[in-house]
């Protein structure tokens, strides 16, 4: 048989390459394309085909040099000009993207693909109207191209027109219900819209479809989780996503903020420490990094961070805002307030700065900024749970003498008892007032003053005309600190219950001293304001009798009080509040950390001496060893951050004296 001819010899290679290559014997394709090449350098198929196969494996760079070596042979073929414009869109090259897509649609402007694909290199540009508009032409010419209307929604989102894209993706499903890429936006558009369970919803359905290699969908179901406050699940969902993609800052951030949530601070910093290894100028990361080290009360070092932060992105709203809130917890409130002006000056009316900075004002003393601004607490991402009522809110004026006003808890429990006494003030001037309060509290503030009925949020409300919040009351009556209504007591402990207590206690030593350490351990401040039980041991040396008045305990304390006899247990015996009143009645002195105790104590007007951190909650406010609320109260403040010791030492001199003064009155007595 006579040689084949050359162009025979390829022709035939060529065609035995294209048969591997539909068979999915891509190694064997590959050899056979580079053979031919080898001998026509300028062969266009064998270009393009090795073009593709190197772009089916993920290498762009490659697929590039084919595709553009095939284009010099033909430089009109469409389909090579939309391949190398897909790979210059995966390497980032938008702009030469851009061109190679025109350049096929100036061959054929019917090309739907080429639209899509021109599309996605305007979005990568940030020229997202034009991409919209090239999504559109796509889908005028293919109206069921299911990636193009994804595509379309993704765009949309980034102009912040999620009711559109969720549309889009709506579109998208439509075509083709297991869709797991349109789930997955779908349930980010929903998260941004606050329809957090149609989110979770859909990223759940995307992930039954991707179920080992989505880390998209896992991050922002994890984000949709923390939007729930299901932050122990978030911790979850981040964790699987860095599984599959290891190398994502993003995700080690909100792992970060999720471990937060949960108080897991050494681990939340050691993710936000990997997010800026892996991306040093990544500012969200040092803004989160800050809030992290200031729940550790690492306020310098979270200052730093901040200022890191500000350095990437002087603009940073959001970092200004935690700068402002670390120069609070530093103690240079007016600094911070400046810092919040700074914050202002770029997002006016922002809720976040105008409530931090009303904090700010209160804890100065400056009242009439302060409740003006502190009213922006209702429209914070952490904002308390506002009540469905269908009545005018009241924030001052007359017009609820003679008419039914119902004041209602909108915080924990010493709020409530320290704004509940308002309630009798309103009553004097003539409104009836109706008190919604926790159940805990029901019983115990029924003894205020004036007060027409009393409820809880479990119960419906009795008719009223107005409602006011309890910590709006101070804004409503216009409170200034020398106008501080402050009788006391404004509440009191019931008489039978007393009389039980003083029989229970008459044995017992003088002066009778009640001490509370440590409150809600899912408090915000809790690691800030509690202490460890045993650290309450010099106290217990100067001859007094000291009662527990909390109803819990941590484990470390549960262990020091199985050693100490010097403290007597009450927690069986308060059931509520009530049991708690009628005890403080029995002593002579509480001395607490910031909880509600302190506040019943101060309501029911006994002397108690509040122990506080170096950066105390705002009511408390700066300096003062007294308090304008409660005038029985005595403040003991930390000089240095964290340094409880100091604190007890200078409560252990206080109560010494105390105990000697009781000892000598005493001693005087048994002589007459």
């Amino acid at each position: 048989m006579a040689d084949q001819r050359p162009q025979d010899v390829v022709k035939n290679q060529f065609a035995t390459a294209l048969e591997f290559h539909r068979k999915g014997r891509l190694k064997e394709a590959e050899t056979l394309y580079r053979q031919i090449v080898q001998r026509v350098p300028d062969y266009f198929d064998a270009l393009y085909w090795l073009g593709l196969i190197h772009l089916g494996k993920g290498d762009a760079e490659t697929g590039i040099v084919f595709l553009s070596q095939a284009l010099r042979s033909r430089p009109d073929s469409a389909d090579a000009l939309i391949y190398l414009g897909h790979a210059l869109n995966v390497q980032r090259h938008y702009e030469e993207a851009l061109a190679s897509f025109d350049k096929a649609l100036a061959i054929n402007s019917n090309l739907p693909l080429a639209l899509n694909n021109r599309g996605l290199a305007l979005h990568g540009l940030k020229r997202f109207e034009q991409a919209i508009a090239s999504f559109d032409k796509a889908l005028a010419l293919d109206p069921v191209f299911a990636d193009a209307l994804n595509n379309r929604g993704i765009t949309l989102q980034k102009l912040d027109k999620q009711e559109d894209a969720l549309a889009s993706f709506a579109r998208a499903l439509a075509l083709r219900p297991n869709y797991p890429e349109a789930l997955s936006n779908c349930g980010k558009a929903l998260s941004v819209l606050g329809r957090n369970d149609e989110a979770l919803a859909s990223y759940d359905r995307a992930l039954a479809l991707k179920p080992h290699h989505y880390p998209e969908a896992l991050h922002g179901k994890g984000l949709v989780l923390q939007a729930l406050g299901r932050h122990g699940e978030a911790v979850a969902s981040y964790q699987q996503a860095l599984a599959l993609k290891p190398d994502d800052p993003e995700t080690f951030n909100n792992l970060g903020i999720a471990l937060l949530k949960t108080k897991r601070y050494t681990e939340a910093l050691a993710n936000c420490e990997q997010a800026l290894a892996l991306r040093p100028n990544f500012h969200e990361a040092f803004s989160n990094r800050t809030a992290i080290l200031l729940a550790l009360g690492r306020y310098s070092e979270a200052l730093a961070s901040i200022d890191q932060a500000l350095a990437l992105k002087p603009d940073f709203v959001e970092a200004l805002t935690n700068r402002g809130n670390t120069l609070q917890a530093l103690r240079r409130h007016a600094e911070a307030i400046a810092t919040y002006r700074r914050a202002l000056a770029l997002k006016p009316d922002y809720p976040e700065v105008l409530y931090n900075e009303s904090l700010a004002h209160l804890c100065l003393g400056d009242f009439e900024t302060g409740w003006e601004q502190y009213e922006f607490r209702w429209t914070r991402k952490e904002a308390p749970e506002q009540r469905p009522f269908k009545s005018p809110k009241w924030l001052g004026g007359d017009t609820v003498v003679g008419k039914r006003l119902l004041l209602w808890a909108e915080q924990g429990l010493g709020d409530t008892i320290q704004f509940c006494r308002y309630a009798p003030i309103l009553a004097r001037k003539g409104v009836e007032v109706v008190l919604e309060v926790p159940s805990p509290l029901r019983v115990l503030l029924g003894t205020l003053e004036g007060v027409t009925a009393i409820t809880t949020e479990a119960e419906l409300p009795p008719a009223h005309d107005y409602d006011c919040p309890l910590l709006s009351l101070p804004l409503a009556l216009r409170t200034e600190i020398s106008g501080i209504p402050n009788d006391v007591p404004y509440l009191a402990a019931i008489p039978d219950k007393v009389q039980t207590w003083k029989r229970t206690l008459e044995q017992d030593s003088e002066p009778k001293v009640g001490i509370v350490c440590s409150g809600n351990s899912d408090h915000k401040s809790d690691r800030n304001r509690s202490i460890p039980l045993q650290q309450f041991s010099p106290l217990l040396e100067t001859g007094a009798s000291f009662y527990l008045l909390q109803n819990e305990c941590r484990p470390e304390d549960e262990a020091f009080l199985s050693e100490t006899s010097r403290i007597r247990d009450l927690r069986p015996r308060l059931a509520d509040f009530t049991e708690t009143a009628a005890v403080i009645a029995c002593l002579d002195l509480v001395i607490s950390v910031d909880t509600s105790v302190a506040h019943l104590a101060g309501a029911l007007g006994k002397p108690v001496w509040i122990l506080l951190p170096f950066s105390p909650d705002w009511r408390w406010m700066l300096g003062r060893e007294d308090s304008p609320w409660y005038p029985t109260a005595r403040l003991f403040r930390q000089t240095e951050m964290g340094d409880w010791q100091g604190v007890i030492e200078r409560v252990h001199e206080a109560l010494s004296r105390r105990v000697g003064v009781a000892r000598r009155a005493m001693e005087v007595i048994s002589l007459s």
